[in-house]
């Protein structure tokens, strides 16, 4: 059914939580990990979560992907093919704190539903990590964090206008969400 689908769907969740040192593992910050794992792994509250898709002959496309909570927010674009069952999926993480060492980078993920591929993608997080090496052999060490800083955004994304715009576009009636009388 899905891999003939035309039209619109959305995704959106409101509230819930996420394990703090996945979100730190997502923007390959490394200091901020490393203190997670050393003081315990904590739930982070979940702003929103909204996927927007535009679906042509079964090929789900991005218009807006967000996961959006109080320490970091992620972006996505690509697309989920149901025609191969295939993902090609950029997801972009973006810290709202003070990193000390983070090579910060996008996440890919591909392959099939039935055996998908998470990688960072390597270009950025390479370079950055070849400036460290530079910078610390030219400075005795001391420069070596430079490039690996991360001073955040402390930019919330717009949950509201995101969750509005996907029921607009999946033509979402209140109706269709709303608790129904006697159902469970």
């Amino acid at each position: 059914m899905l891999a003939s689908a035309n039209g619109e769907a959305a995704l959106i969740m409101a509230g819930g939580s996420v394990g703090e040192l996945v979100l730190r593992l997502s923007n390959l910050d490394l200091a901020n990990s490393l203190l997670v794992m050393l003081g315990g792994d904590r739930q982070v509250p979940i702003r929103c979560m909204v996927g927007n898709f535009k679906a042509l002959d079964g090929v789900f496309s991005v218009q807006d992907l967000v996961l959006d909570t109080p320490k970091v927010s992620i972006t996505g674009s690509g697309n989920v093919d149901f025609t191969d069952e295939s993902l090609n999926l950029r997801l972009v993480p973006e810290s709202k704190g003070f990193s000390l060492a983070s090579l910060r980078g996008p996440i890919v993920i591909t392959g099939t539903f039935n055996s998908p591929t998470v990688r960072p993608e390597m270009g950025g997080v390479i370079a950055r990590g070849a400036l460290a090496v530079a910078l610390g052999a030219v400075t005795s060490g001391v420069g070596a964090l430079i490039p690996l800083l991360d001073f955040g955004n402390d930019k919330d994304s717009d949950c509201a206008l995101l969750i509005n715009q996907a029921k607009s576009d999946a033509r979402v009636k209140t109706s269709d969400i709303a608790p129904r009388a006697g159902k469970r």
